[in-house]
């Protein structure tokens, strides 16, 4: 049974993420799916749980600023990375 209490909405949108505000150079991802309060994203790179991440969406975005929840590494280059906002 889903623990969650917030509806999500499977979506399929490609995206840049960088690690901080002054950083040019900008990594890649796929959101899947968006609530109220975060984001699930597919990523090549591996990211860490507390650590801060600066979402570049082609979509409106209540906030661009996410804090990883968790991570799961599905493949040797590919992790499924829960997001809530930072703000």
């Amino acid at each position: 049974m889903e623990k969650r209490g917030e509806h999500r909405r499977l979506v399929y949108y490609t995206t840049r993420f960088s690690l901080n505000p002054e950083d040019t150079s900008h990594l890649k991802g796929v959101i899947i799916n968006i609530s109220n309060s975060g984001l699930c994203i597919f990523s090549p790179d591996p990211l860490h749980r507390g650590q801060e991440i600066i979402i570049k969406a082609p979509l409106p975005l209540l906030d661009e600023r996410f804090t990883v929840c968790w991570t799961n590494k599905l493949l040797d280059d590919f992790f499924m990375v829960g997001l809530t906002s930072a703000q």
